[in-house]
């Protein structure tokens, strides 16, 4: 097999989690060739690998789905960020499409040091608004906050008693108050639980973070929506789904080590679940 894997020049994690990749898939006895993301042609390879979704990573993508080229798209972990973990997905952005389709045992995500709490039920509680940054709203095709107001005005027709939170990506400072909500940026999320009915996202990774705390979610795309679907005329009966522990231990072997990609766990995982293959 051959591969492809475009870094962005520049940026840190973006090059050393390629550079880890390349070495792993080569480990594996695959061929690499690491390129720039401005070489969008991917034509003489079998699989892709790259981190971003900036424009050339966009066409990129656009190219290796018109060719049927698999695609391994890695960005920041869904847990332990902090301890060095990396989201690695295939032929999307998320893993959704694929997420329960075969279980995986807990062992990975309990390494993880993380545990499942049970569900809150807080009916005054407030719905929090995991925002986005105007970075990641452009990549979705949308204007800085233009998903964030719709909701907000839908949420406030449809349940005015609600209280609404709205807290932008902590990392974005072109965010502006919403008339109607308490604008909350900087509080860490684990002193806002204790206050929240649910959460609704167009995609954070707040919604993984609320599902492990016991907080119904309503999230739009992502993994979290797999457990919490973004249907807004449910705010007042949310799902508690009691398969919790099995989407943890599932979306724990979406997410790796610079250590797990660098020794080829990670290109053979991907290879042994069928999700590459030529």
């Amino acid at each position: 097999m051959r591969v492809s894997i475009h870094a962005i020049t520049g940026h840190m994690s973006a090059v050393k989690t390629c550079k880890a990749m390349a070495k792993g898939i080569a480990k594996c006895g695959d061929e690499v060739v690491i390129r720039s993301v401005t070489d969008t042609n991917v034509s003489s390879f079998d699989a892709v690998v790259l981190w971003g979704f900036i424009e050339p990573c966009q066409q990129i993508i656009r190219n290796c789905q018109n060719l049927g080229i698999p695609w391994v798209f890695i960005d920041l972990g869904y847990f332990r960020r902090e301890k060095g973990y990396y989201k690695v997905t295939v032929n999307d952005r998320h893993p959704d499409k694929y997420l329960m389709a075969l279980p995986h045992p807990k062992k990975r995500f309990e390494k993880l040091g993380l545990t499942i709490k049970p569900w809150r039920i807080n009916p005054s509680g407030s719905i929090l608004i995991a925002g986005m940054s105007g970075k990641a709203a452009w990549s979705w095709g949308l204007q800085p906050e233009e998903y964030e107001r719709a909701v907000i005005q839908e949420l406030q027709t449809r349940y005015p008693d609600f209280p609404i939170i709205y807290r932008p990506k902590p990392t974005w400072s072109g965010a502006s108050l919403i008339p109607g909500t308490k604008f909350d940026k900087f509080q860490p999320l684990k002193h806002l639980w204790s206050r929240l009915w649910c959460v609704v996202s167009h995609h954070s990774n707040v919604c993984c973070e609320a599902l492990i705390e016991g907080i119904p979610v309503f999230c739009q795309y992502g993994a979290a929506s797999v457990l919490g679907p973004h249907d807004l005329t449910k705010i007042r009966s949310p799902e508690y789904p009691d398969n919790r522990e099995q989407w943890a231990a599932n979306l724990a072997y979406c997410q790796w080590s610079l250590t797990e990609m660098e020794e080829g766990v990670v290109w053979s995982y991907l290879k042994e679940v069928g999700l590459i293959r030529v």
